[in-house]
Order: C-alpha cells, then structure tokens, then sequence
C-alpha cells in the first residue's frame, strides 16, 4: 500500500510538472504533449527526462 501512495504521488506531481513546463514553453514555440510515454518517463527519471523531452520536441 505504502508503494501504490507512492507511484500515486510521483503521477501526480509529474502531471502538474509537465502542465508547468508547457505552460512555460508555450512562448518559445514549442509544446509538450501529455500523454502516458511523456507522464510514465518524467515520473520515473524525473526532471532529467523532462529536460530531455523539452529538448528533443525543439529539435524535432
């Protein structure tokens, strides 16, 4: 039960994160789509993974 609270809280806060970003990289042209690749990978890798999705959608 203590990991399932746990997974639960790093979803969350890794859709508020993205939401944040994007709102953010809108102005600079770009924009992250939310889905369950993008959601799934910034909560496990974190902030790296996010720098690393902001960076290949401007180089794509």
């Amino acid at each position: 039960m203590k990991y399932l609270v746990l997974l639960l809280k790093r979803i969350v806060m890794s859709i508020c994160l993205l939401y944040a970003v994007n709102l953010v990289i809108y102005y600079a042209g770009a924009h992250l789509v939310i889905n369950y690749v993008t959601i799934c990978s910034v909560a496990l890798f974190g902030f790296p993974a996010l720098i690393g999705l902001v960076i290949m959608q401007k180089l794509l």
